[in-house]
């Protein structure tokens, strides 16, 4: 999956691996986040619920984590050239691995029978199977005659994001809020999939997980997510009281700022004016204006409306007095 979460939905729309409701031996999550309807848009959904819950909190981490990494790292390759240069940078070991995968697709692409984008149960001892099930070109329409032009840069740019993904994606998840989101979006998806048999020991088991394309794993203490949910629960019911106390200091200065004008509008010495049209002096207007614009404004200071106050005072002791 990208990173980008329109990326990771248009991958989930093309993904093979989820199962539908007239799958035999579909289980129900018993998890509050997971419905039990087994549908994509289901799947979607709550994505876009996880999302949005905790947009100012786990998102917020994972976004502003990404910024602080990018500047360690130096950008994808962007056209032919950078990207022969990156591969050429590689180490043998991970050029080995993606001559293994064009053998894996040369094979793929020779074996009759209609062509399935489900490589996920294939052996994953071929390094970038699921990065290359997850992309969305075609690696396997018949249209494709010359391997070497058409297939060998999209295996180039798998390796290379694969060396990049190792890089900057195991200290982003050992970050405790990080590892809570992508944990929380696996036992979303989890369900959704269809259970695939694997070796375990001597025997085959049906096993029903989700498997990223990095297939990197998260560290055990983030295999239940509750005790970070907990802690952002606690800072958001303080937000909350904070502030629901700001709200009811606002109301009670903007009662104050409105029975203060209420009171200097009624003041005779506040209408004597030159003009016969005004109802109010200018020089006890215009400071009056500006107590209120500072009251009102979220960004208002405190020096700016102690001047209005005392150019306040002044004007109407002035004219009192006069």
């Amino acid at each position: 999956m990208d990173d980008w979460s329109t990326v990771m939905f248009s991958n989930l729309k093309n993904d093979s691996r989820f199962s539908s409701v007239h799958d035999p031996g579909h289980n129900v999550s018993k998890h509050p986040l997971i419905c039990s309807r087994d549908t994509l848009m289901e799947a979607h959904m709550q994505l876009v619920h996880i999302m949005w819950l905790y947009r100012d909190s786990l998102m917020m981490r994972l976004t502003n984590r990404m910024l602080q990494g990018k500047l360690k790292y130096q950008p994808r390759p962007k056209d032919k050239k950078e990207l022969d240069k990156a591969y050429d940078a590689l180490s043998a070991i991970e050029k080995v691995a993606c001559s293994a995968l064009l053998t894996f697709v040369k094979q793929k692409r020779l074996k009759k029978g209609a062509p399935s984008r489900d490589i996920a149960n294939e052996p994953h001892s071929v390094a970038g199977i699921m990065v290359l099930h997850t992309t969305a070109w075609d690696w396997q329409k018949t249209g494709i005659k010359n391997s070497t032009r058409d297939i060998e840069p999209c295996l180039k740019a798998i390796a290379i994001e694969r060396a990049y993904m190792q890089r900057y994606r195991p200290p982003l998840l050992k970050d405790p809020w990080v590892g809570t989101l992508r944990r929380l979006i696996e036992m979303s998806l989890i369900i959704h999939v269809k259970k695939r048999r694997v070796m375990q020991g001597a025997s085959l088991v049906n096993l029903q997980e989700w498997v990223w394309c990095d297939e990197l794993t998260l560290d055990a203490c983030h295999a239940d997510p509750k005790n970070v949910l907990d802690k952002i629960k606690d800072k958001g019911i303080l937000k909350t009281q904070q502030m629901q106390e700001r709200l009811g200091l606002e109301s009670i200065d903007r009662d104050a700022i409105n029975k203060l004008v209420a009171i200097v509008s009624n003041m005779a010495c506040a209408k004597a004016s030159l003009s016969s049209n005004a109802s109010m002096s200018a020089d006890v207007l215009t400071p009056l204006k500006g107590l209120v614009h500072v009251s009102f404004s979220p960004q208002s200071h405190h020096a700016v409306a102690t001047v209005a106050i005392a150019d306040l005072h002044y004007n109407c002791s002035h004219r009192a007095w006069n």
